[in-house]
């Protein structure tokens, strides 16, 4: 009996769930739950369209509990710059990589693609679950930005150096320019969305 259907999608999301765990505790086994292929960073992009449901539930729930809008075009539009900062953060982080000469980018793509989808899923579900419980999401907003965040940030932090082998100063610069765009394309949602 295997843990999933590799080849699936839900059997690939599966096995991404594993892997990122992996990776984050340290796991040497990781990269037996990822398809480091050519083929593999292609089905790894299907998983930033699958995120996209997990994204608006999260947006729409803290934007009801925060007050803001919950128009379609104002979560279409958060929604777009989420995807846009995300495919950002890989286009600047493949430069990045080619500029500092380290090998495993396609490892490194197709790792941050997955985890995207594994933590959009953590976003959407236990957000849907906290606002069962507290409307406002004030718990789930202080576990998200205390607890999930930093474990996003590490995830990234554990994903250059195992998957590109970087050293400390090329993994802190991965890390910042991922926390960088992160913000950037919050911010220019926000912009966009007030004007």
């Amino acid at each position: 009996m295997t843990f999933a259907d590799r080849g699936s999608l839900s059997g690939d999301t599966l096995y991404a769930a594993r892997g990122v765990w992996r990776l984050i505790r340290n796991d040497i086994r990781w990269s037996d739950d990822f398809e480091l292929s050519g083929l593999g960073l292609i089905r790894s992009f299907f998983a930033q369209v699958v995120r996209l449901p997990f994204v608006v539930v999260f947006v729409l729930l803290v934007s009801r509990s925060t007050g803001a809008s919950t128009s379609w075009p104002f979560v279409a539009l958060a929604c777009t710059f989420d995807l846009l900062g995300a495919m950002a953060y890989l286009l600047v982080a493949m430069i990045t990589i080619r500029l500092l000469r380290l090998p495993g980018a396609l490892g490194f793509v197709i790792l941050n693609n997955w985890a995207d989808l594994v933590f959009a899923i953590a976003a959407g579900v236990l957000c849907g679950m906290a606002h069962f419980v507290d409307p406002s999401l004030k718990a789930f907003r202080l576990f998200w930005f205390a607890i999930v965040v930093p474990l996003e940030i590490f995830f990234v932090w554990r994903a250059a150096r195992a998957a590109l082998g970087a050293d400390i100063s090329a993994a802190v610069l991965l890390v910042v320019l991922n926390v960088g765009i992160d913000v950037a394309a919050d911010q220019l949602s926000a912009v966009v969305s007030i004007g």
